[in-house]
């Protein structure tokens, strides 16, 4: 709790759920955080499911042979669900990747749990609506997400994104020791340097957030498919305007996958920048995409 606190404290982005203050009471920490009205992505995804079961990564998640620990592996994923519609896929896409780059790139800092049960749906202008005054309210705020969300036009929503209890300082993030979702993380012997990895961590579980959020099914067989050396999924189920980079974003190891501003350069994702990225993304480098 410590750990979340200093970092939501410092951080200010239209993207990242906004901190308020905190406190200490009987031996407990309290937070004050932005209430986000629509919930979260998870709960978008799969309505009729209370929780989310988290995979907390263990050190021996990865066998020398190559093979996930099967401990770690669950088909609890493989629900009957939603999936976002296109343009607020695309819409998601922009906002945590412009969430990440500042994060990456201003501070230096991993979020190290990326995925939709740490993904937030808030309305725009949220404090003007009635929930915020009458409990009574706050389910119809929801449902107005949700109809927002599956417009042509889903701009009147923002996603943000949530739960920094695993944040850190790059390269300094517990490599192989309490991360977060396994489910939503690549292979640990990565080459790179621990900050490239760790980096590069954040990217993969968004690109794997992308994936299930557009239909993709999420059991042990895909999970451990995803995670295999030189291994890329299936991605039709991610529309086509997206599926190159998110192919990109999936690669095995963390050097060859985009940064998070280079995400946001990405042509699809522009018309929902303007009001979510702070400034203009830089150029892309030359970052290669494959088609």
């Amino acid at each position: 709790m410590y750990n979340e606190v200093q970092a939501l404290a410092i951080l200010k982005h239209n993207n990242i759920v906004q901190y308020y203050n905190s406190w200490l009471e009987a031996g407990s920490i309290f937070m004050q955080l932005e209430f986000c009205l629509g919930g979260s992505l998870f709960h978008y995804l799969h309505p009729g499911r209370p929780l989310d079961t988290c995979h907390s990564l263990q050190k021996t998640v990865d066998r020398p042979n190559g093979n996930a620990d099967a401990s770690v592996v669950s088909d609890s994923m493989e629900l009957v669900g939603r999936r976002l519609p296109l343009a607020a896929l695309t819409m998601l896409l922009a906002h945590i990747s412009s969430a990440l780059s500042y994060l990456h790139s201003t501070w230096s800092m991993v979020h190290g749990d990326v995925k939709p049960s740490n993904i937030l749906i808030q309305l725009k202008q949220a404090e003007n609506h009635p929930a915020y005054t009458k409990d009574e309210m706050v389910h119809e705020a929801k449902s107005l997400c949700y109809s927002i969300l599956e417009s042509t036009d889903p701009s009147g929503v923002d996603f943000k994104l949530a739960d920094f209890g695993r944040a850190s300082k790059a390269g300094e993030d517990r490599d192989g020791d309490n991360l977060g979702d396994g489910r939503y993380l690549p292979r640990l012997d990565d080459p790179g340097s621990p900050e490239c990895a760790a980096i590069g961590r954040d990217i993969y579980a968004l690109g794997v957030t992308m994936y299930h959020a557009a239909g993709g099914p999420m059991n042990s067989s895909v999970w451990e498919h995803l995670r295999a050396v030189g291994s890329v999924p299936d991605l039709s189920v991610v529309p086509s305007s997206l599926r190159p980079i998110v192919k990109n974003m999936l690669k095995p190891l963390s050097q060859d996958r985009p940064t998070a501003a280079e995400v946001i350069n990405w042509p699809s994702l522009r018309p929902f920048l303007s009001a979510s990225s702070n400034g203009t993304p830089a150029g892309l480098q030359g970052m290669e995409i494959d088609q």
